[in-house]
């Protein structure tokens, strides 16, 4: 049993590297990560502005109307039209984030590193840019047997317990033979627990994605600002040519054989049949996408969808 338990703890240590993960917070530091919640309100928000003296950013303008501040007028638009245009500047509001990290049986898959190990990453590498960009981050964590539930902070401290309990959860992997939780459960709990106009990351290959799963993310869009994180390895998207590969199926090194036909083209269909449907369910609801295979830079990653130059285009 305590060989075993070893065994469990050794793996963790792989899995949720302490080092790797801490590591990220220095590859993160150019990222311009999240969208702000914009409100209009005279309100002082906690976030820097470019705008000194009022504390906002300008959003547009528009024609002036009675009760406007003169000192807001756009004289240049002014002139041009012949018509009062006065510009219209919304404040920043804090806005707490929450990552929500899948870590059960299914990922203990992996052909490059285990889908596990991307969770770990991934989730580490958003609560680490939430951090810096002064946003308090908070997480839940869903095993095999437990949720962990941590509380959102505007610390670097909450990333380190991030980090611990990823590793807990990690060990559980291969303690535990059966998955407590489904998708809907896990989705069903963050809407109980997410304060509205929290931004939601849902980092999780969705493998068990149903209707019950569709309606919460539905109810739960409503009120959050909602981001799908899609974790995939390369073997489900495109099997390599036949022959014989080694992979890694919850936990056990095993040898895939991909010589027939008929289960290579079951297996990309049943990848991209789920993978149009989070992208078309992201759509019609309006939440963000990530996508991020198994072989692929978690900071590299975010650097293409959140980097300074994106952010200004």
């Amino acid at each position: 049993m305590s060989e075993q338990k070893h065994t469990a703890q050794q793996f963790a240590q792989e899995i949720a590297n302490p080092s790797e993960l801490v590591q990220l917070r220095h590859a993160l530091k150019d990222l311009v990560f999240f969208p702000k919640k914009i409100a209009r309100s005279q309100l002082a928000g906690n976030q820097r502005s470019a705008f000194r003296g009022r504390g906002m950013d300008f959003e547009e303008v528009r024609h002036y109307q009675p009760g406007d501040d003169v000192r807001s007028i756009d004289w240049r638009v002014t002139a041009r039209t012949r018509t009062p245009h006065t510009k219209v500047f919304r404040e920043e509001r804090e806005r707490p984030i929450l990552v929500i990290a899948d870590l059960r049986r299914p990922m203990l898959f992996g052909s490059e590193q285990l889908k596990a190990q991307s969770v770990c990453q991934l989730s580490t590498a958003l609560a680490w840019s939430g951090i810096q960009a002064n946003d308090r981050v908070g997480a839940m964590l869903f095993g095999t047997r437990q949720q962990i539930d941590i509380r959102p902070r505007r610390s670097h401290h909450t990333v380190l317990q991030l980090i611990n309990s990823l590793q807990t959860l990690c060990a559980d992997l291969i303690e535990q033979p059966e998955d407590k939780y489904r998708l809907s459960n896990i989705i069903e709990e963050t809407r109980r627990i997410a304060h509205p106009g929290t931004s939601v990351f849902l980092v999780s290959d969705f493998h068990d994605l149903d209707d019950s799963c569709q309606e919460n993310l539905y109810e739960l869009a409503k009120h959050c600002d909602v981001t799908l994180c899609h974790i995939f390895d390369g073997l489900e998207k495109e099997l390599p040519p036949p022959g014989n590969y080694p992979v890694v199926v919850n936990g056990i090194r095993q040898s895939l054989n991909t010589r027939n036909q008929k289960m290579r083209e079951h297996c990309v269909e049943v990848f991209s049949n789920r993978r149009e449907q989070l992208k078309l369910l992201a759509a019609r609801l309006r939440m963000g996408w990530l996508e991020l295979c198994t072989d692929q830079s978690v900071p590299a990653l975010l650097q293409r969808s959140y980097g300074k130059r994106r952010a200004r285009a």
